[in-house]
């Protein structure tokens, strides 16, 4: 997992992580974040507190939707691929 540092400032990934850490997205500076292959139901609150966020890549999990407050994050790119979700 990349946690700041060189090319991988800002990026936290956790591909293929099924437990996430409680303090995963505490940190500041997050602007790109990996969550594919981590078996997701829904997309983690947290994320969407993630104001710097840019890119987000949540492709082959299990979301069903991808909640309006994903809207907020106004700079945010989303893969998605391999993903069945709607807006709701």
């Amino acid at each position: 997992m990349q946690q700041g540092g060189g090319s991988g400032e800002g990026k936290l990934d956790y591909q293929g992580h099924t437990q996430l850490p409680r303090d995963a997205f505490r940190r500041s500076g997050i602007c790109e974040l990996v969550l594919r292959q981590c078996k997701l139901f829904e997309i983690p609150l947290e994320v969407f507190e993630l104001t710097g966020l840019v890119t987000l890549d949540v492709a082959e999990n299990e979301l069903t939707a991808i909640p309006p407050l994903i809207a907020n994050l106004s700079s945010l790119q989303v893969r998605t691929a391999g993903v069945r979700a709607s807006a709701r």
